[in-house]
C-alpha cells in the first residue's frame, strides 16, 4: 500500500502566528468540495484543541455564523505556546467528531 492510499483525505496542515502578549482570531469557512459555502448544521459545535499540555488539550470554541466558525485565541493561551505546538480543529455533530485541520503554532515575538 502507498503512503496517498488514505481511505479519506487528511485534514489539511497550516500554520497560526502568534506574538508574545496579543490574542490570535481567524476564521474558517465550511466548504464542499467545489469551494462553495455550506452552513454549519444546527446544533454542531466547532473548537480547536490546543496541546499546550497534550495529556489535557485547551480547547477554546468557535463563533458559527451561517458556514463560518470564528476563533479568538487569547494572549493568555498564545503567550503559553511554542514553536511547533499542535493544534487542531474539530467539528462535533454530537455523536461523531471530524478533524477539519491540523497544524502548529509559530511564534512572532520580535
Amino acid at each position: 500500500m502507498t503512503a496517498n492510499s488514505y481511505i479519506s483525505p487528511p485534514p489539511l496542515e497550516k500554520l497560526i502566528p502568534v506574538t508574545l502578549g496579543c490574542d490570535r482570531s481567524f476564521t474558517v469557512q465550511r466548504v464542499n468540495s467545489s469551494g462553495s459555502p455550506v452552513n454549519f448544521d444546527a446544533g454542531t459545535t466547532c473548537y480547536i484543541f490546543i496541546d499546550i499540555n497534550r495529556s489535557t488539550p485547551t480547547r477554546v470554541n468557535a463563533v458559527i455564523s451561517g458556514s463560518s466558525a470564528a476563533f479568538t485565541i487569547n494572549s493568555t493561551v498564545c503567550d503559553l505556546v511554542k514553536n511547533g505546538t499542535r493544534w487542531r480543529i474539530v467539528l462535533d455533530f454530537g455523536d461523531l467528531e471530524v478533524p477539519l485541520l491540523v497544524g502548529r503554532f509559530e511564534r512572532h515575538d520580535g
